[in-house]
């Protein structure tokens, strides 16, 4: 893709029970803003995306607003509505929180599990996509890394995909976004912002395996497993986590 950042299937892993994840039915990205028409093409006719869902929350999604991708719906959750101080920059954070980047970091992911709009809203994402089960749809977020990288290790999780393939697929984003954040790092350093400050926004714009562990130990400690989150967290039913690896693993 040459205008949308991280973008990928997540399909293609295989799962505990030797079947693997359905290729082009699930994609993640980062926003689709001032997308090309080359790379609309490949969402529409190569892909076939029929529907899209925006993380962001509600000051990203006004400040810079998805493209219309023709023949596409569109829905979107903000998952950290009810978060006090989202909209908090990491700077403003780790001066309020006294922590490191790293911590404030680890304590973002806890909140992505245990917020009540995160709850609701990953529950909505997976009823959602569940009823309309042969329409390949895309996710994202502002860099498609934090909130997008929670969504696709859920997603990898309710297909018994082993644990260790879901950290290789968050961890691509590393990679996946180097050019683009290498880019804004150098821009933010000729605006003036000092050495200290770069370093923690570098902080904020690559992820760590540490992170999307904090994520899985959350879950344990407050659901017991990833099969307890399902179920007592997102409300999703036996009936709905069945027929989720019927439909996206072959």
């Amino acid at each position: 893709m040459q205008t949308i950042v991280n973008f990928r299937d997540i399909g293609g892993y295989s799962t505990k029970n030797g079947k693997m994840v359905k290729k082009n039915c699930f994609f993640r990205s980062g926003e689709l803003v001032n997308v090309c028409q080359e790379d609309q093409a490949l969402l529409i006719d190569t892909h076939k995306i029929n529907r899209i869902y925006d993380f962001r929350n509600q000051k990203e999604k006004i400040e810079r607003p998805d493209d219309e991708i023709i023949g596409t719906s569109y829905m979107h959750i903000d998952l950290l509505a009810s978060v006090v101080g989202k909209s908090a920059s990491l700077e403003d954070l780790i001066r309020q929180e006294n922590m490191s980047p790293e911590k404030v970091m680890n304590k973002i992911y806890q909140e992505m599990i245990l917020a009540d709009s995160s709850l609701k809203g990953y529950q909505t994402f997976f009823e959602d996509f569940l009823s309309h089960p042969d329409e390949p749809l895309l996710f994202h977020c502002f860099a498609g890394k934090d909130r997008t990288g929670i969504g696709a290790a859920l997603i990898l999780s309710a297909l018994d995909v082993k644990k260790e393939a879901i950290f290789e697929d968050y961890l691509k984003t590393n990679i996946q976004r180097k050019q683009a954040n290498d880019l804004l790092l150098e821009t933010l350093r000729h605006s003036g912002k000092t050495e200290k400050e770069l370093e923690h926004i570098s902080t904020m714009l690559y992820v760590k395996r540490e992170y999307l562990q904090t994520a899985f130990n959350t879950i344990a400690e407050h659901f017991g497993s990833v099969l307890g989150y399902f179920k007592d967290g997102l409300k999703l039913s036996e009936k709905n986590l069945t027929d989720m690896k019927k439909c996206y693993t072959c």
